[in-house]
């Protein structure tokens, strides 16, 4: 799919491998039980991407996820709207998986320029590092696939009505 990798939580999807005490037959029901929720993700990530959603709910979207990133938003090195920032051509689309996916790798790859204060009181210039920790990378990539479902379930709420009223 992408470069920085897809951890989903959900139902359909929600399973691990341990790496020690390799059993053989371990990892072949692993392989088979993501093999068989790859079409179910698939799906998922194809509705996704006909969510188109407006600029006021991209920086929602935003916002939410830079708190899930720090536990201090107010101290962050960077603003919520920098998580929005496209690295790629391929990234400009608005909907909802080119949202979460332009979000979701510039939370893991790092590299925004951000500002931070040194306990003198001086302001900083600074990079975002990259996520490397695998406990916070799941616990991240989990909350921000949780984010998205969560905008989805919205967005379809949202244009049930809009035909029902229509």
């Amino acid at each position: 799919m992408c470069g920085n990798g897809l951890m989903v939580a959900s139902e359909f999807a929600n399973f691990s491998h341990k790496h020690i005490g390799f059993s053989p037959d371990a990892f072949i029901q692993s392989a088979g039980e993501i093999a068989s929720a790859a079409g179910t993700i698939a799906e998922r990530v194809d509705e996704m991407k006909v969510i188109e959603m407006t600029p006021d709910e991209r920086v929602f979207f935003a916002q939410a996820a830079h708190s899930l990133i720090y536990d201090e938003p107010e101290q962050a090195p960077i603003l919520p709207h920098q998580l929005l920032e496209e690295r790629r051509y391929d990234d400009k689309g608005k909907d909802l998986w080119t949202t979460f996916n332009v979000t979701q790798e510039n939370a893991m790859r790092g590299g925004l320029k951000g500002i931070t204060r040194g306990g003198d009181g001086r302001i900083r210039r600074t990079t975002t590092r990259p996520v490397k920790a695998l406990d916070c990378n799941i616990k991240l990539n989990q909350a921000l696939w949780f984010l998205t479902e969560k905008m989805a379930e919205l967005k379809n709420v949202e244009g049930d009505l809009s035909t029902v009223s229509a």
